[in-house]
């Protein structure tokens, strides 16, 4: 009886467990899903990026919704049996001396007509009480988790478009102005200002050309030191006369004259002694007045990040990605227009220590983990496609997978 009330409480306490399954399961499982969305979503990108540099098919794929369902399942038995058994056994038995002896001894008997026959007996009497109590109980708790995730190809006109459309100035801006580094801005995602070439043709395929870079990437770095001097500043204006919203950058301070930003204007042609100039997206025109900025599309920026990938040579041999050969037909290097700005490498192995990495093509891929300009790169290609990509809904077929 005991144990019957034993198991009663025991489903009374599964019963209350039920009330702290939620919030367990929600401390456990969201930031597992969280993780696994973050890495995967990582992996996706730099995959896409390893394909451009193959010059295969890239594809985006969006997980949309994720939902999950908790189920709290338990069973309880029990069981009690009584058995009461009352045995009696006995017996007699004789030595074989007795036996002989008695034997003989009614045989003397029998002739003298008189006598008892006699010998050795041995008995034994048994009684044995069997009581038997039995009892079990069963118990049976099960925790499922069914979660149903569902994926969405981005493609249709709404995505190619913006994927293909110039990023806007003022996004460009306001990155810059949000902390990120402005010469990782513009290297990236500018191919020209005011003239000066940013690898504008690696906005595509990988070209055979040598680029130019070097006097573009040089301007960059003097307007990053600027930045981290709080020399410069990137404000959007509003003209009084049309009411037409613009931006500007100025220099303020006592740098805005200084050698660092001298040497600027010097590069950018902006012989004006004014410290504002506005920011346009157009072709360079020689106005003294304008900074001129030809942003890449966010197709181009991907293209151009894909050079950093670090291909092995024996694909490089075979033909599978593109040779960029100089003036005397020896290769150019890549890792020269993105020093300091990105890089991914390859190996035969799983690297060890890598941030991201896929495998592609028979080998691994991998942006390492000790390699602090590539990540934060990395990050701003990831702010870049959530800016360009997030408000589009995804027109094509929807794949929903249960799981489990």
């Amino acid at each position: 009886m005991n144990r019957v009330i034993g198991v009663c409480a025991i489903v009374l306490a599964l019963c209350s467990a039920c009330n702290t399954v939620g919030p367990k399961a929600v401390r456990g499982a969201r930031i597992n899903y969280n993780e696994a969305i973050a890495r995967t979503g990582d992996q996706q990108l730099l995959l896409n990026l390893v394909r451009l540099k193959y010059r295969d098919t890239p594809l985006f794929l969006e997980i949309s919704s994720v939902s999950t369902q908790y189920n709290l399942e338990w069973s309880a038995g029990a069981s009690q049996s009584f058995t009461d058994t009352d045995t009696l056994t006995g017996g007699v038995t004789r030595g074989a001396s007795a036996v002989a002896e008695a034997v003989a001894g009614n045989a003397a008997n029998s002739l003298r007509g008189t006598g008892r026959a006699t010998g050795n007996r041995g008995g034994s009497l048994t009684r044995q009480r069997v009581d038997t109590d039995s009892s079990g109980m069963d118990i049976g708790v099960g925790f499922y988790e069914r979660p149903t995730i569902t994926y969405n190809p981005l493609q249709g006109e709404q995505f190619v478009t913006q994927l293909l459309s110039p990023i806007p100035l003022d996004r460009l801006m306001l990155l810059s102005e949000s902390g990120w580094s402005v010469a990782r801005v513009f290297r990236a995602c500018l191919q020209e200002m005011n003239g000066l070439d940013n690898a504008s043709g690696a906005s595509g395929p990988t070209p055979s050309y040598v680029p130019e870079y070097k006097v573009f990437r040089d301007a960059t770095e003097l307007l990053r030191r600027l930045q981290i001097k709080g020399a410069v500043d990137f404000l959007q204006r509003v003209d009084e006369d049309s009411e037409t919203a613009y931006l500007e950058m100025r220099f303020k301070g006592d740098e805005a004259n200084a050698a660092d930003a001298s040497a600027f204007r010097s590069q950018l042609r902006l012989t004006s002694l004014n410290d504002a100039f506005v920011l346009s997206q157009s072709v360079y025109d020689g106005n003294a007045d304008l900074l001129a900025l030809r942003p890449r599309s966010l197709m181009g920026v991907l293209h151009f990040l894909s050079q950093a990938v670090e291909p092995p040579e024996a694909h490089v041999e075979r033909g599978l990605v593109t040779k960029t050969l100089q003036d005397d037909g020896a290769p150019f290097d890549w890792t020269e227009v993105m020093s300091g700005l990105f890089r991914v490498a390859s190996d035969n192995s799983p690297p060890a220590d890598a941030f991201v990495r896929v495998r592609y093509r028979g080998h691994w891929f991998y942006i390492d983990d000790a390699d602090l300009e590539s990540k934060t790169t990395f990050g701003l290609l990831t702010t870049l496609f959530k800016l360009q990509s997030g408000d589009v809904k995804s027109l094509g077929p929807t794949l929903t997978l249960p799981v489990g």
